[in-house]
């Protein structure tokens, strides 16, 4: 045989040798089938794999890269294998840590290798490359640079095993991420189920066998593609709190939860949540497919893993089409952040700490479903607490525990004018943030004995706002509109039993109409200061758990901004039943109607005086868009003007008790809408003449944050409005004493 005969039936030996389909070992545990084996050709020469088959689901794990894990396989209906857990990473072979090198690319290098299901991040570090200071061998502060996510996952595991416990089936494995003055930690990493199951779960214990304390991070991160990741699919979490990572993603928290179609340049998305507990630290989280009968359940305790992280990428499916739902000990900041933050922990020398995660594939609606009901009980009726801003270093004060409710007692620290001689501290006293668990929550009202509130809000993931009814001195709201369309302009019934608001939820096209305002705020959302004076819009009333709804309108047009007179008996509302809105009232019961108002332009925002022989309102009749006050008789035969200056913007009026004032809300815009901030202003009021007449007009709040929409108690003792001054910078409700007595 010549050489080069030679040369090509030796490359054909070895081409056959990389794609052999021989049976790689087996053995037989517990009524499960391990089998391993090792790759060979280009970068995974060398990757040893080992597959953990329970007849139902098939784990493939990989001891050379950390004990990751590849993918799940599950068996279908035809009883034929197929993909469940996994995702097409562009990374097509189980590439070998030797052909590594992680400080590549500024520290991304752990990429060229990235395509498993579930790879740790760890465990001296992980999360984002960069700076951060250590002490070296010699005792001296010194910098090292950080490559993403740590190490971990590209050390090939020092030894590995099975053995049956119970009758669940273990593969376990040793990673050992140690070096000399460096950290000193033991993986014992453990991937084990039972025969037949659709569960399996996820066990480590670290170890520092160090003398020293040792700072540690881990995250699991798990990653999904199709056959669960697709266009309309869902993640469902309990979580007591979410932020985004970055600006970028702030932009499209309200549809965190859901999932695009592959697209090219998509950027992706990070959110950050602290999940929500039961009464044993155990939380879930679900990723479902677009029909429901298709998914993964992750549970785990949060006492072990007290954060959950979703990176979102929904590129091109060529670029890799995937989403991570990420249980871990921190977030994945650079170790700098999250230390300033707390949420690194410290190993103790000799300490084994366990971390666990439990997995369910869910392969019918039946098991999906059931899980989401679980997830949902978790959650309760408080939704997350959602900020609208990524974390900031200025955070970094406060403790991780503290961090969550810090906006209460430092909401204010960061605006860029001197509080501590605001014109605040004249009227307002003791100020507080009412609200928090929404993306936004406004405009509220006082029950008459001021021991309760109702308001709108966004539910976390849904566009449009919902009405909710919570105690004043509590932190658990209630929602009583049923859950779907746009609603606006709650009020109490004077004897409290009831609640007045409009709803949209009648609207015979309400799927299009939330699909539309899903991808305006995909886009960035609606148009500052715009309304939705949305056609379908009808007033309601309802018991304060949200039954016995009861339509007290049913005209074309909007209706809705309604309120009670005091004695109870009438409605004064905003309707666009003849094309133009404009003022009505009506009996209580809905009926009687009739118009108080007749001029072109938008009038709205009403409510009764004191007394209820007038009506104050805002209005845009003179210029569109320009609102001014007004004030007309409850029979429409009178009226004034209060306001008449067209360089500012001025709404929300609303009497004290005593009749004396009314407060309201005002910006000037004389320069354009650009820059404008509103503020809360008095206006003295008196009558002459059988007309009212307004009189000095004081200013009541100058942050550098908008307050809109303000209310007094029943006892004029309180004032509640809307503001974005808090730590996040969304709306939400703020309420102070008033002290301010009578004229």
């Amino acid at each position: 045989m010549s050489v080069c005969r030679l040369f090509l039936f030796l490359s054909v030996l070895s081409l056959i040798a990389n794609v052999s389909t021989a049976a790689p070992p087996e053995e037989k545990l517990g009524g499960c089938t391990i089998r391993s084996e090792v790759l060979h050709g280009g970068k995974q020469e060398g990757v040893e794999l080992v597959t953990l088959d329970n007849g139902n689901l098939e784990i493939t794990v990989v001891p050379t890269r950390g004990m990751s894990i590849l993918k799940v396989r599950q068996k279908d209906g035809t009883g034929e294998w197929a993909d469940a857990l996994g995702w097409n990473s562009p990374v097509k072979q189980m590439v070998h840590p030797s052909y590594i090198n992680l400080d590549s690319r500024g520290g991304l290098g752990w990429l060229d290798g990235f395509n498993e299901w579930m790879v740790r991040c760890g465990l001296e570090f992980a999360g984002h490359p960069g700076t951060d200071k250590f002490t070296d061998n010699t005792g001296a502060e010194s910098e090292m640079e950080l490559t993403l996510h740590g190490k971990v996952g590209n050390i090939p595991a020092a030894s590995w095993t099975t053995r049956q416990e119970g009758d669940r089936v273990v593969v376990s494995g040793i990673v050992n991420e140690q070096m000399f003055f460096g950290p000193k930690f033991k993986l014992v990493a453990e991937i084990s189920t039972t025969a037949g199951s659709d569960t399996f779960q996820i066990r480590d214990v670290i170890v520092n066998e160090g003398s020293a304390p040792q700072e540690m991070m881990l995250l699991y991160h798990c990653n999904f593609g199709r056959p669960i990741l697709e266009e309309g699919a869902e993640v469902v979490i309990a979580a007591e709190s979410l932020r985004p990572m970055n600006a970028h993603a702030a932009q499209a928290i309200q549809n965190y939860h859901v999932y695009k179609q592959p697209t090219a340049g998509f950027i992706e998305e990070v959110f950050l949540a602290k999940p929500k507990t039961d009464n044993h630290d155990r939380t879930a989280v679900l990723l479902k497919n677009k029909a429901g009968d298709a998914g993964c359940t992750m549970s785990w305790s949060t006492k072990q893993l007290p954060y959950l992280t979703i990176w979102k990428n929904t590129v091109d499916e060529r670029d890799g089409y995937v989403t991570g739902l990420e249980p871990g000990t921190c977030f994945p900041y650079n170790r700098n952040h999250e230390r300033q933050m707390g949420r690194v922990m410290k190993l103790e020398p000799g300490r084994e700490y366990e971390f666990a995660v439990d997995v369910q594939v869910h392969a019918s609606s039946e098991s999906v479903k059931a899980s989401a009901n679980h997830i949902r009980h978790l959650q309760g009726n408080t939704p997350p607490r959602i900020y609208g801003e990524p974390e900031s270093d200025e955070h970094s004060t406060h403790a991780a525990e503290d961090h969550e409710h810090a906006h209460a007692e430092h909401g204010d620290a960061h605006d860029s004018h001197d509080h501590e001689h605001s014109i605040e501290l004249t009227t307002l006293g003791n100020i507080r943030q009412v609200t928090s668990k929404f993306p936004r929550a406004g405009e509220g009202y006082f029950s008459p004995d001021d021991k309760q509130i109702v308001y709108q809000a966004y539910p976390p993931g849904y566009p449009f706002y919902q009405i909710y009814v919570q105690d004043l001195e509590g932190d658990s709201p209630r929602r009583l509109s049923p859950g779907r369309g746009r609603t606006t302009c709650a009020y109490f019934t004077r004897d409290g039993k009831r609640i007045l608001f409009a709803s949209a939820h009648s609207d015979p096209n309400i799927e299009a109409t939330e699909d539309e305002a899903r991808k305006l705020a995909a886009e960035g959302g609606r148009r500052r200061y715009q309304w939705d004076f949305d056609p379908n819009m009808e007033i309601y009333t309802c018991n304060q758990d949200g039954t016995d709804l009861k339509a007290l309108t049913n005209s074309p047009g909007y209706d809705a901004e309604g309120s009670y007179s005091h004695d109870g008996k009438h409605i004064v509302f905003t309707s666009s039943r003849d094309g133009d809105p404009d003022l009505y009232i009506m009996d209580a019961d809905g009926s009687n109607v009739r118009q108080i108002t007749n001029v072109d332009g938008y009038d709205g925002g009403p409510f009764f005086s004191p007394d209820d022989k007038w009506i104050i309102f805002r209005s845009d009749r003179q210029q569109e868009h320009m609102l001014q006050l007004f004030a007309v008789s409850v029979d429409g035969k009178k009226e004034v003007q209060l306001t008449d200056d067209l360089n500012t913007v001025n709404w929300a009026p609303y009497f004290h008790p005593s009749g004396d004032y009314l407060v309201w809300t005002r910006a000037d815009y004389s320069r354009g809408p650009s820059g404008a901030n509103f503020d809360l202003f008095t206006m003295e009021i008196t009558e002459e003449d059988g007309l009212l007449v307004g009189g000095d007009v004081a200013r009541i709040t100058d942050h550098a944050k908008a307050d809109v929409l303000p209310v007094f108690s029943n006892d004029g003792t309180k004032l509640m409005w809307t503001s974005s001054r808090t730590e996040d910078g969304s709306s939400q409700l703020w309420i102070a004493d008033w002290m301010r007595g009578k004229k």
